[in-house]
């Protein structure tokens, strides 16, 4: 076989594993994400498509990434959790209140954000992929 006609399909195979390694794990695995913190305003109930058509208003709290990520599906064919790629923005889901302050305090500051990931399944869900925080830093 000509050696010139395998070397690209061997660096094409060496990127595509290098990458699908780099992917992050869903809920299983703690996460440590980079970005900028800022809130958004969507549509909510009951239709979900339009605020000036009388659906209910609901802001996200989102994490605009400082490097895009990709995510790996968990195997379970009726998971939720499939695989993504060129995620550029995250939703946040923040339970403990805490945090709000941390936020409210650093406007305009990146952000170490750590948390459990798992893909969207409900119209409350903005994103493709979510980030159940457990621990936020300004950086």
């Amino acid at each position: 076989m000509n050696p010139y006609f395998l070397a690209p399909l061997v660096v094409f195979c060496l990127t595509a594993f290098s990458a699908q390694a780099q992917c992050l794990k869903y809920e299983s695995a703690t996460t440590e994400l980079v970005g900028t913190i800022f809130s958004k305003v969507f549509a909510g109930p009951p239709n979900y498509e339009s605020i000036k058509a009388g659906d209910q208003k609901e802001t996200a709290t989102m994490l605009k990434l400082k490097t895009p990520i990709c995510t790996t599906a968990d195997g379970d064919p009726n998971s939720f959790n499939v695989s993504e790629t060129r995620v550029r923005e995250t939703q946040l889901v923040i339970t403990e209140p805490r945090f709000w302050k941390t936020i409210r305090n650093n406007r305009s500051r990146s952000f170490r954000v750590k948390g459990s990931l798992f893909h969207s399944h409900t119209g409350h869900h903005r994103t493709r992929v979510l980030l159940l925080v457990s621990d936020l830093k300004p950086l």
